[in-house]
């Protein structure tokens, strides 16, 4: 059967029945339980060359900006196709079908660093 978006619901029990165990706070870090997303980056502006310029996070993702999908993770750059996160977007060709989940993980926050939509 199909399930297609309920997939955010079922992840969110999920996590929220191991928060009732005392497994995680919810203002954790996320970096606390995937490392690789201790050093993301943010997009700030595009340089004169027309390069993404990123800058270090002000505060880090936690497991509430999960939870509430305000981590600034996303699905690409929206609807505005002339963006420079857009050209960013399509300029990067992912096939995870034969990695690792810890690659995938560390494939991810390269691609948030490279391409995180402005919030």
């Amino acid at each position: 059967f199909r399930i297609f978006s309920m997939t955010k619901p079922v992840t969110a029990v999920a996590v929220l029945m191991l928060y009732e165990e005392g497994r995680f706070q919810l203002d954790d870090p996320v970096s606390k339980f995937l490392p690789a997303f201790a050093d993301s980056k943010v997009y700030a502006s595009v340089d004169a060359a027309g390069n993404l310029v990123t800058e270090p996070l002000k505060r880090p993702i936690t497991i509430r900006h999960l939870l509430t999908h305000t981590s600034g993770l996303g699905y690409g750059p929206g609807y505005d196709r002339t963006s420079p996160l857009a050209k960013a977007d399509d300029a990067v060709e992912v096939d995870t079908s034969d990695l690792t989940l810890q690659q995938v993980i560390e494939c991810v926050v390269t691609l948030v660093e490279e391409k995180r939509a402005a919030k």
